[in-house]
């Protein structure tokens, strides 16, 4: 028999991708400032990643994401 994961109730706070992809960016802007700039870059930058494969490259998510990899990469430099 095979079982599959439970769906998420609609309108719930979890079990999206979207849902997931702000927690990281979440993450991102606590370890920036938290000065552990290094770290939320990576993140970062693999956040934009994500967002774009998972949402699209205009989905606003995406667009956070990719504001979040400039703001940081600027002010380290």
């Amino acid at each position: 028999m095979t079982r599959t994961a439970p769906q998420a109730w609609p309108g719930s706070w979890c079990g999206t991708a979207r849902t997931t992809l702000e927690i990281r960016l979440s993450r991102i802007a606590a370890l920036d400032a938290a000065q552990r700039h290094d770290e939320a870059l990576d993140l970062a930058e693999h956040l934009a990643a994500d967002a774009e494969h998972v949402l699209g490259p205009d989905h606003p998510t995406t667009s956070d994401a990719r504001f979040a990899v400039a703001d940081i990469a600027a002010r380290r430099a």
